[in-house]
C-alpha cells in the first residue's frame, strides 16, 4: 500500500506529502505514523537520484526516535540502507548501518529480540561492504547468543540460531551456516509442544529455501526424520 501510494507521488507534490507524514508523526498516532513513514522509505527509493530529497526523507526517519520502539525504527533504518543498495551506494548504506547499530546499542534488549536483530545488521553491514566488521559482529552475536542461552525460553532458540545461520549465509561462509542450521533443527524440538515444533521445523525450511542454502545429506535427513515424527495433524 505504500509503495503503490509512494508511486502516484509527483514531483510537485513530494514537498506536500513530506508535509502530510510531519503531520502524521506529529499527530503520535502510532499506526498513522508507521504508515506515514513506511510511505517515507518508498518516497527516500523513488527519488534516490535527487539528493535533496533524499537527505530529507532520511532525516524524517531517523529523527522519528520518540515517536517509534526502537525495533520499528530500526527495521526502517534498514529498508532505507537496502534502497541506498540498489542505487549502488555502498558508502549510503553504511551510515545508515552503522546508526542502526548505534541504536541498538543504545537500547536494552532481550537477548531473543537483540540477537535476530543484530544478525539482520550483519548482514545490511557486510551488503555495504564492511566484510571484515560484519564476520567480527557475527561471532560477537553468536557468543551472545551462547552467553545468554539460559535466559532465552526455548521456545526462541531455533529463532535466533536461524538469524544466526540465514547471515552465515549471506557472508558465504557455507560451513558456519550449515553448523548452525543442523543447531537450529535440534533447538526446534526442546519445546514439548507440537505446534512451537511444527513451526520452527517450517520457518527452518523456509529459510533453507529463501536464502537458496543447499542442506547436505546429513541435514536433508535429519529434516525428514523430525518431518516424519511430528504427527498428525502437523
Amino acid at each position: 500500500m505504500a509503495k503503490a501510494h509512494a508511486k502516484t507521488v509527483s514531483e510537485a507534490a513530494f514537498k506536500d506529502e513530506i508535509v502530510r507524514i510531519q503531520a502524521a508523526i506529529a499527530g503520535g498516532d502510532f499506526e498513522s505514523i508507521r504508515a506515514g513513514l513506511a510511505t517515507g522509505v518508498h518516497l527516500y527509493d523513488r527519488f534516490y537520484g535527487q539528493a535533496d530529497k533524499r537527505s530529507e526523507v532520511r532525516a524524517l526517519v531517523a529523527d522519528a526516535y520518540d515517536k517509534l520502539p526502537l525495533d520499528i525504527r530500526m527495521d526502517l533504518l534498514l529498508q532505507l540502507s537496502d534502497a541506498a543498495l540498489r542505487h549502488q551506494d555502498k558508502g549510503e548504506a553504511a551510515e545508515i548501518v552503522k546508526s542502526v547499530l548505534q541504536i541498538l546499542q543504545r537500547g536494552v534488549w532481550l537477548p531473543e529480540n537483540e540477537v535476530p536483530m543484530r544478525a539482520r545488521i550483519v548482514e545490511a553491514m557486510h551488503r555495504s561492504g564492511d566484510e571484515a566488521r560484519a564476520r567480527a559482529e557475527l561471532e560477537s552475536n553468536e557468543k551472545l547468543y551462547l552467553d545468554k542461552l539460559d535466559t532465552i525460553v526455548n521456545i526462541y532458540r531455533a529463532s535466533c540460531l536461524r538469524a544466526i545461520a540465514e547471515a552465515w549465509t549471506v557472508l558465504g561462509d557455507r560451513e558456519r551456516a550449515l553448523a548452525t542450521y543442523k543447531r537450529c533443527v535440534e533447538a526446534g524440538l526442546q519445546n514439548p509442544n507440537s505446534r512451537p515444533r511444527a513451526d520452527d521445523f517450517a520457518a527452518t525450511c523456509s529459510s533453507l529455501a529463501t536464502h537458496r542454502f543447499q542442506p547436505d545429506d546429513a541435514l536433508l535427513a535429519r529434516l525428514r526424520e523430525v518431518h516424519d515424527g511430528l504427527g498428525e495433524p502437523w
